[in-house]
């Protein structure tokens, strides 16, 4: 990387009213509304509410991109710490490589009744400064000509400008945007998740509300966090003066429990009652805490009263949720119910197809079978695939090398775990239900019959033991948390019988 060189800027009188006609500035609210759900996802919320949410978009240029700032001390760590971030998150919007721009954004007195005086096309007037610089203490119209010495790839400024704020509380609340990286257009639709794609796009698209709320339920990585996203993204596609609301229910608990901290509950609810639509993800969170569900209770009926959109995901159906009041449970039995399964083969390549074409590997450059070889054996969820992915477009990107089917053997043989007598984990379940004389599959479905879950935290000791999985991964193959691992493998470790059997 080449070191800054330092240039000295000349700025006059004349060079601030002079308006820049070769490098006119056009507005950058739209990519600024997709730029700020990903820097909440890369930070904490912490540091995104003490960093980002300040900040204002001022517009841009062929070659900058242009950020306001309400102080010096924030603009200042913008450019220190951040200014890489951003322009490589704008990257990715855009496909283009913008510099960042900092402007110091002053609010104004209302402006004077001299026509003369409120000509909105006349751009504000820039001083360009350096970090750590304050401007010389010198009237805008003095004759003195002043340098100052900043960075060559570093444009930062200091603007006055009029402030009014956004109506829409997304750009109020941009926390609560869902994640543009979530389409309609980049879902593999398959069998298992149709009916539920249907049936959410019908909700995005819909003028008039038919189904509401709608409930969408499945497993652990199986897209309902994409769909939900997805629903929101569309609304906002066709609507762009919509409000959309979205939250996983944990951020909804501990927004309520910090308003109730800071006795300001009125803006928690004016949040997410006033809304076009509102997304929670992860219902099943809310349970055992009363008050959280007490207050949602009371959000849902406002929306469902105003004929705005309520769509909510789950692990599993309304019906199971037993922890949620009883009055919560019926409401949500009271709209349209779908769920999405564990993808099956053909919809788990079309996911591996999709996300290696998003990460620009060529399907020329996979070996025939190579993809099935993975997509046979990783059954679980989409999540686990996307890890998967991200390994092979990163051998591809580094070697420039095909994917070939003993590559993918060797990733599949690092993460599942193999010995030198080429014992797997598919050997491992297969004996034990052979041992049991159960059917194929029973120890990796959601069966708790008790002919089963013995058998089962046997394979997982065994998984354990034989070929030493984590815990995590041991789960993934089983449809269960680490935890639930955990303590079965403690079952077995402390029963000596089984042990010597074994």
């Amino acid at each position: 990387m080449q070191a800054q060189q330092n240039l000295a800027i000349s700025v006059t009188a004349e060079d601030l009213s002079s308006p820049n006609t070769t490098d006119e500035r056009i507005p950058n609210q739209l990519i600024w509304n997709n730029i700020l759900p990903r820097l909440v996802k890369k930070f904490s919320q912490a540091t995104f509410d003490a960093w980002f949410s300040s900040l204002k978009p001022m517009g841009m240029t062929k070659t900058t991109f242009y950020i306001g700032a309400p102080n010096n001390i924030l603009a200042d760590i913008i450019m220190k710490m951040y200014t890489s971030t951003l322009s490589q998150i704008i990257h990715e919007i855009t496909g283009k490589q913008y510099l960042i721009g900092v402007e110091i954004i002053q609010k104004t007195s209302p402006l004077p009744n001299n026509p003369q005086q409120t000509n909105t096309n006349t751009p504000p007037k820039t001083t360009t400064l350096p970090l750590n610089t304050k401007p010389v203490d010198k009237p805008v119209d003095s004759p003195v000509k002043t340098t100052y010495t900043i960075p060559a790839n570093i444009t930062y400024s200091q603007t006055t400008t009029q402030i009014t704020e956004p109506s829409n509380t997304n750009i109020k609340n941009p926390h609560l945007l869902p994640d543009p990286s979530f389409t309609f257009n980049n879902f593999v639709e398959g069998e298992d998740n149709e009916f539920a794609k249907s049936a959410a796009l019908n909700v995005a698209q819909s003028k008039n509300i038919k189904y509401n709320p709608l409930v969408i339920y499945g497993g652990t990585g199986v897209g309902k966090t994409h769909l939900l996203n997805a629903i929101g993204n569309e609304i906002l596609k066709n609507n762009p003066s919509y409000i959309v609301a979205y939250a996983p229910s944990e951020k909804f608990t501990n927004e309520l429990l910090e308003s109730l901290y800071t006795k300001n509950t009125s803006a928690f609810r004016n949040k997410y009652r006033k809304v076009n639509a509102l997304l929670l993800d992860d219902i099943q969170f809310l349970m055992e805490k009363e008050r959280t569900q007490e207050e949602f209770f009371h959000t849902f009926n406002d929306l469902i009263a105003e004929d705005c959109l309520v769509v909510i995901t789950s692990d599993r159906p309304p019906k199971e949720l037993t922890k949620l009041t009883s009055r919560l449970q019926s409401r949500l039995q009271g709209g349209l119910i779908v769920d999405i399964k564990k993808p099956n083969l053909s919809t788990r390549l079309g996911i591996l197809h999709s996300m290696l074409n998003a990460l620009h590997v060529p399907s020329d450059k996979i070996e025939p079978g190579a993809l099935e070889e993975l997509a046979k054996d990783i059954k679980s969820n989409t999540r686990e695939l996307k890890g998967f992915v991200n390994k092979i477009a990163a051998y591809y990107d580094i070697t420039n090398k095909p994917i070939s089917v003993s590559y993918i053997k060797s990733l599949l043989g690092e993460y599942f775990g193999t010995t030198d007598s080429n014992l797997s984990y598919t050997d491992i379940i297969r004996q034990v239900e052979q041992q049991y004389k159960l059917p194929s599959n029973s120890l990796v479905s959601k069966s708790r019959n008790k002919n089963v879950t013995l058998p089962r935290q046997i394979a997982m000791y065994l998984c354990r033991t034989k070929l030493n999985l984590s815990y995590p991964k041991i789960g993934s193959i089983f449809g269960r948390s680490h935890a639930t691992v955990i303590h079965n493998v403690k079952i077995i470790e402390e029963n000596k019988d089984i042990i010597n059997f074994l």
